[in-house]
């Protein structure tokens, strides 16, 4: 696993599933692997975090659609994200994550599924980042370049 400077480290103690999420890291003996960050003081911060990070687990009640998924896509992390986020889901194009109910038996699994076959962090990744890749700058700009091309052929 990736590690984050410990200068930039704060515990976030709030959540009703902190203290299941600590008992679960304890019981698998990730306690030096696995951070909770909730001291970000920027957007200039947010290349560090992904770069240095594996999951994304993003247990959201209602979102509308977030760039941190696309961000953490764009990253190859695995992911791990509630099914009540709206215009997402379509993103996964075959097996590129896990979409869970707001279940925290499923979000456990998913998360012990990418430490039990830590392959599906690379193959996640890889397609996450190919997924994303059409969506960016450069990724618009192909593909208005071809369809202007097509109109002058």
């Amino acid at each position: 696993m990736k590690k984050y400077p410990e200068s930039k480290l704060k515990l976030n103690r709030q959540g009703r599933l902190f203290d299941d999420c600590k008992e679960l890291i304890k019981k698998l003996n990730l306690e030096e692997k696995v951070k909770f960050l909730d001291n970000i003081k920027s957007w200039d911060e947010l290349p560090l975090v992904y770069k240095n990070s594996d999951i994304l687990l993003f247990p959201a009640k209602f979102s509308n659609g977030n760039f941190t998924i696309l961000e953490a896509m764009a990253s190859g992390m695995g992911i791990v994200i509630s099914n009540k986020i709206k215009g997402t889901t379509n993103l996964f194009e075959g097996e590129s994550g896990y979409i869970c109910s707001l279940n925290k038996r499923e979000f456990l699994d998913s998360i012990q599924e990418y430490i039990d076959h830590p392959e599906k962090f690379r193959k996640h990744g890889e397609i996450n980042r190919n997924i994303v890749k059409s969506k960016s700058g450069q990724g618009t700009a192909e593909l208005y370049k071809y369809l202007i091309g097509q109109l002058y052929e």
